[in-house]
């Protein structure tokens, strides 16, 4: 049986420390496998979501029930869930785009990007400031 408390708190869990990494530290992903990228000299990099291991947590209770009982299934889906708030609600309302990307390609795209991310940050500093 899936227990839905333990989802809601494990969602809720994991979306405060996403949160805090993304806009309090200014720890960003994209910004960590462009480095990657252009250090190694990729063309191409598959983006880890966070929602893959709640995947893999999922299909681990589902074929091994033995190990994996249903509170392994429920956090697989807080931790599923999780990753789907955070780009299309948290980070579409916040910054404007849900930035759920597969494979990261071309690194002049994110180049213009983060300088609309720039202008973006701005309004909104000067915006909550004006409040």
């Amino acid at each position: 049986m899936v227990d839905f408390n333990l989802i809601f708190i494990v969602l809720i869990i994991v979306e405060i420390i996403t949160i805090f990494g993304r806009f309090v530290l200014k720890i960003r992903s994209m910004d960590i496998f462009i480095k990657i990228m252009k250090r190694f000299g990729l063309k191409r990099m598959f983006h880890l979501h966070h929602g893959y291991i709640g995947i893999i947590l999922i299909i681990s209770s589902i074929f091994y029930p033995i190990i994996y009982n249903y509170s392994t299934l429920s956090i697989g889906l807080a931790i599923f869930l999780s990753d789907l708030t955070h780009h299309f609600i948290v980070l579409n309302f916040i910054v404007g785009n849900p930035e759920f990307y597969i494979f990261y390609r071309n690194t002049d795209f994110y180049k213009i990007e983060k300088k609309f991310k720039k202008k973006t940050n701005k309004f909104l500093n000067k915006l909550i400031n004006y409040s």
